[in-house]
């Protein structure tokens, strides 16, 4: 009997949370595994890329589509526990699945920024079926990484502002500019910082700078007193390389502003794409190889 769509394992993840404990992932594994009775072969059988079990993957889907939905909430990483939602619909005996899930507003919003509809490698989808592997492959992977940003995100709006500051130097290295180099990229004080929060040195003797603003938000827009405060800290440094970079979005006057002055503005969207372009925050965690026959190999000639 093969092993349920994660789908399947949404009702019997939830009901491990009934008691009202904060509970980490293995231990919602434990319950599903014996709620579903599935076999030792079932519960040790690898993923393609053999970096974890077929169960504990969708165990980890169905969760992390649960509290999406606020079904459950997140205690810290790895742990969760139940929400009231999650609580109701346990008590109305309700069959959670996608359709269920996407009742709820936070889970359609979730959804809406995906490239495409996160599901896992096998899911029974009919579209996924008919698609060719390699865009099966390519499907699945832009899902994760979505979910990677959506993640990411969310811990750059929790981080210390001034720890934001410096993440963003350490994206603008990443990505070259400074020659890599961290002694060419620096903070401004904060007591005078004069609407500048970092500069990066893009030759060894400091000729030509760029000038950063980072604003770590929540739901705040960077208004247009703050790019005019921005604007004149570039023009008293006589700059001509401004970056404004936030967890957020900017306004429509902001975004008006910058182009302007030619400064370059990076939401919170764009920056996430960024970061695990140049694996800033994030880590990889396997590889995939795709192989394809070498004709040249079997040339006798």
């Amino acid at each position: 009997m093969p092993i349920p769509q994660y789908q399947e394992f949404m009702n019997p993840a939830l009901e491990a949370f009934a008691d009202k404990k904060i509970k980490g992932i293995r231990e919602v594994e434990k319950d599903v595994i014996s709620v579903l009775k599935l076999s030792n072969e079932d519960i040790t059988q690898l993923l393609p890329s053999e970096t974890q079990t077929i169960v504990s993957n969708r165990v980890n889907w169905a969760v992390y589509y649960m509290y999406r939905a606020g079904l459950l909430e997140r205690a810290k990483r790895g742990y969760y526990k139940i929400t009231p939602i999650g609580l109701k619909t346990i008590n109305d005996k309700i069959k959670i699945n996608n359709e269920y899930l996407n009742k709820f507003e936070s889970f359609r919003k979730f959804q809406e920024k995906s490239i495409t509809e996160i599901t896992d490698i096998e899911n029974d989808n009919e579209n996924f079926q008919e698609q060719d592997p390699i865009t099966k492959i390519n499907t699945a992977i832009n899902a994760v990484n979505q979910k990677v940003q959506t993640e990411l995100l969310e811990q750059l709006k929790k981080v210390d502002p001034i720890y934001f500051e410096q993440i963003i130097l350490d994206l603008m290295l990443a990505m070259g500019y400074g020659g890599h180099s961290q002694e060419n990229a620096s903070l401004t004080p904060k007591s005078h910082d004069g609407g500048i929060d970092g500069i990066i040195n893009e030759d060894k003797l400091g000729l030509d700078k760029i000038y950063l603003q980072a604003k770590r938000y929540t739901d705040t827009k960077v208004n247009s007193k703050e790019m005019q405060n921005f604007l004149g800290g570039l023009t008293r440094l006589r700059a001509k390389k401004g970056v404004f970079i936030t967890t957020g979005e900017f306004d429509i006057k902001a975004e008006e502003m910058a182009k302007g002055s030619d400064i370059v503005t990076i939401n919170g969207e764009r920056l996430t794409e960024l970061m695990l372009k140049h694996n800033v925050g994030v880590i990889t965690r396997t590889k995939i190889e795709i192989k394809e026959l070498d004709l040249s190999y079997f040339n006798e000639e």
